[in-house]
C-alpha cells in the first residue's frame, strides 16, 4: 500500500519520501531520449546516472540518484521509457524502439484472414486443445518446432501461460550447448520471444528445426537446438520482401541441425506456394484458406491427409499465425476429422467442401487446357522452325543449282568458240594449200616422189577468232600438238598434190633434157613460202607444205644427173 501514499516514492522495492528525491535537470532525460534511439539493446539505470547526471559510482548520492531517475522516468517520462528489467536499478529502452523491433519482424506482419475466421463448435475447447497437445507434444511442452517465418525472423512463438517473465521485458538466456548469453526480447501480447538471429545464423537453423526453451528459476532461462553429425543439405530460403513470399534462392546450405522430417517441407512446397501466392490470397476466408491447403498438399488417396504441425507451417509461409490459432480452428470445425490412430493427423470431410472441391476441379482443369495450349504453341513453334529450316535448305539447293548450270552453260561456251575456231583454221589451212606455187613438169618415170612427213615442231598460228568472254587464265598452257582430224586433213592435202605432179609430169619430160645442163650450172634457188610459223595448226601446215616445195625443186637437178649416167653408160665413155 506504499505505493498509494501521496508523500512516498517507491521504486525497484525501496522506499523514500518525495521530499527526500534528488533533482535531475530535464536536460539529462532529454540527451538519454536521445541516446536510445535508433539502438537495439538498452541501457541501465546506473549507466545514465554515471553518463548523464554525472554522479559517480562511488558518490555517496549514487544510490539516491539512481532511485530519483527511475522514480521520474516511471512517473513523468512514461510514454516514451519503458523499464525492461529490474536487474540492480533496472535497464531502460525507448518504447517506439521496441515496438520497431517487433513491428520490423517477418513474425508482426498483419494476418487478414484472422478477421474471417469462424469457429464451430467452442464447446470445452480449452479442455480438448490441453489433450491435443499433450498427444501430439509428447517429448515435453517446452519443445517448439521452428516455422521458416520464425527462422527468418529470430523469434519464437511462446506457448502462453508456460513462464513467468513478471514484468520483465528484456533478459539473458544462455544456451546449454555453448554456454554464451543473449539478449532476448519478450512481448507479452503476442507471446513472442525475439532476439535469435545470431543463434539461428550460428547454428544455420532450417524450417523444422527443433528448440527447447525452459525456465530454470526466477528470471532465469535456458535453450538449445537439436543438431546432428550428419547434418543437412539443403536449399536456402530467402524472402522476397516486395511481393512477400519465401522463395528458394538456388543455392544450397549445409546445416547441422536435425529437423522434424514429417514437418520438413520441400522445396517443392515452398516454390508452389511461391507461385500461387496470389490466388491462395485471394480466398474468401480464413477456413477456406485451410480447404486448399488441405486439397493442394494433403495426401490425396487418403481424404487429403495431413499432420496440423505441418499444415501451420504451410499457413505460417501464407501469412503469420501462431499454432493455438490453428488448433482452434481445426477442433472446432466438423469438416476436419481427427484421425484415431495417429495423434494430430486430420483428414478433409470432401462432401463438407463440395464447393471447393468443384473449384478445385475447375482450377485443375484450367491447369490441364493451359498446359494443352502451351503444348500445341510448343508444337506450332516446332513445325514453323522446321519449315524455316526446309526453306532454307531449298534455296540453298536452287543456289547450287543456277550454279550448277551457270558452268555448264560457260563450259557449252566454251567448246562452241573452240568448234568455231577449229573450222576456221581447217578453213584457212584449206586456202594455203589450194594457193601453192607449182613446180616445172618433169619427164614420167624418172622421178622419185616420196611421201611428205608432216612435222609438228611448231604449232601454227591461229587466226583470229570471234570476241569471246574474258577468262581468268589460271597456268600457262603447253603448245599443242596436230590432232588426228589434222593429219588426216595434211595427208589428204599431201596426195592431192602428188596427184597434180604427176599430171605435170608429162609436160615436164620433154624439157628435161635440154635443161639438165642449165640447172647444173645454176644453183637451185631456195623456193621460200610465205608461211609464218605461229605456233599453231598453221603453223605445222606451213612447215609441211614448206618441206614438200623444197623437195620438189630438188627433184629435176636429181633427174638430170641420172639421165647423163645413163647416156655415159651407152656411149661407152
Amino acid at each position: 500500500m506504499l505505493n498509494k501514499e501521496a508523500g512516498i516514492a517507491f521504486i525497484n522495492d525501496k522506499v523514500m519520501l518525495k521530499k527526500n528525491l534528488r533533482t535531475i535537470a530535464p536536460e539529462v532525460f532529454s540527451a538519454i531520449i536521445d541516446f536510445l534511439k535508433g539502438r537495439q539493446t538498452s541501457e541501465s539505470t546506473e549507466f545514465f546516472v554515471e553518463n548523464f547526471a554525472k554522479v559517480a559510482a562511488d558518490d555517496t548520492d549514487f544510490a539516491a540518484t539512481c532511485f530519483a531517475l527511475n522514480f521520474i522516468m516511471t512517473t513523468q517520462y512514461k510514454i516514451d521509457l519503458q523499464q525492461t528489467s529490474g536487474a540492480g536499478w533496472g535497464r531502460w529502452h525507448l518504447i517506439s524502439s521496441l515496438y520497431h523491433i517487433r513491428r520490423n519482424s517477418l513474425v508482426s506482419e498483419p494476418n487478414p484472414f484472422l478477421a474471417t475466421a469462424s469457429y464451430g463448435d467452442r464447446k470445452n475447447l480449452p479442455q480438448k486443445r490441453k489433450r491435443f497437445e499433450e498427444q501430439i507434444f509428447t517429448e515435453g511442452e517446452t519443445r517448439y518446432f521452428l516455422t521458416q517465418r520464425e527462422v527468418a525472423s529470430g523469434a519464437v512463438r511462446l506457448k502462453p501461460g508456460l513462464y513467468r517473465f513478471d514484468d520483465v521485458m528484456e533478459f539473458a538466456a544462455t544456451d546449454s550447448v555453448s554456454h554464451k548469453q543473449h539478449t532476448l526480447y519478450y512481448y507479452p501480447e503476442e507471446n513472442l520471444l525475439l532476439g535469435f538471429d545470431k543463434v539461428f545464423e550460428s547454428y544455420k537453423a532450417l524450417q523444422g528445426t527443433t528448440l527447447v526453451f525452459e525456465q530454470t528459476g526466477a528470471g532465469e532461462f535456458q535453450f538449445s537446438i537439436k543438431t546432428t553429425k550428419k547434418g543437412a543439405i539443403t536449399d536456402r530460403i530467402g524472402y522476397d520482401g516486395e511481393r512477400k513470399v519465401f522463395q528458394a534462392s538456388g543455392e544450397k546450405v549445409a546445416s547441422t541441425v536435425a529437423p522434424n522430417k514429417s514437418i520438413f517441407l520441400e522445396t517443392e512446397v515452398i516454390q508452389t506456394l511461391a507461385e500461387r501466392m496470389d490466388e491462395f490470397r485471394k480466398v474468401e476466408n480464413y477456413n477456406k484458406l485451410f480447404h486448399k491447403v488441405f486439397l493442394e498438399f494433403g495426401q490425396r488417396e487418403k481424404n487429403y491427409e495431413i499432420h496440423i504441425l505441418r499444415l501451420y507451417h504451410i499457413l505460417d509461409l501464407i501469412a503469420p499465425v501462431d499454432l493455438r490459432t490453428v488448433e482452434d480452428i481445426i477442433l472446432s470445425n466438423p469438416e476436419f476429422i481427427p484421425s484415431e490412430k495417429m495423434a494430430g493427423v486430420f483428414y478433409l470431410d470432401s462432401d463438407a467442401v463440395m464447393e471447393i472441391e468443384e473449384e478445385e476441379k475447375l482450377r485443375r482443369q484450367g491447369l490441364i487446357d493451359d498446359q494443352k495450349r502451351k503444348r500445341e504453341e510448343s508444337r506450332r513453334q516446332q513445325q514453323d522452325e522446321e519449315l524455316k529450316a526446309r526453306e532454307e535448305i531449298r534455296l540453298l539447293r536452287e543456289e547450287r543449282r543456277r550454279k550448277r548450270e551457270e558452268e555448264m552453260w560457260q563450259k557449252e561456251k566454251l567448246r562452241q568458240e573452240r568448234e568455231q575456231q577449229r573450222r576456221a583454221e581447217a578453213a584457212f589451212a584449206a586456202q594455203e594449200s589450194a594457193a601453192a606455187p607449182r613446180s616445172a613438169r618433169k619427164p614420167y618415170g624418172q622421178e622419185d616422189f616420196p611421201k611428205a612427213e608432216a612435222s609438228f615442231a611448231a604449232a601454227p598460228a591461229k587466226p583470229d577468232a570471234a570476241k569471246k568472254q574474258k577468262r581468268k587464265i589460271t597456268s600457262e598452257k603447253p603448245a599443242k600438238t596436230a590432232k588426228k582430224g589434222q593429219k588426216k586433213i595434211l595427208e589428204e592435202k599431201i596426195e592431192l598434190d602428188e596427184s597434180k605432179k604427176q599430171i605435170l609430169q608429162e609436160d615436164l619430160i620433154e624439157a628435161a633434157d635440154t635443161k639438165d645442163v642449165e640447172m647444173k650450172k645454176e644453183p637451185v634457188k631456195e623456193v621460200k613460202v610465205a608461211y609464218k610459223d605461229e605456233g599453231a595448226f598453221g603453223g605445222v601446215l606451213a612447215s609441211v607444205l614448206d618441206e614438200i616445195v623444197k623437195k620438189d625443186a630438188a627433184k629435176p637437178e636429181k633427174a638430170a644427173g641420172n639421165k647423163e649416167k645413163k647416156a655415159k653408160k651407152k656411149t661407152g665413155k
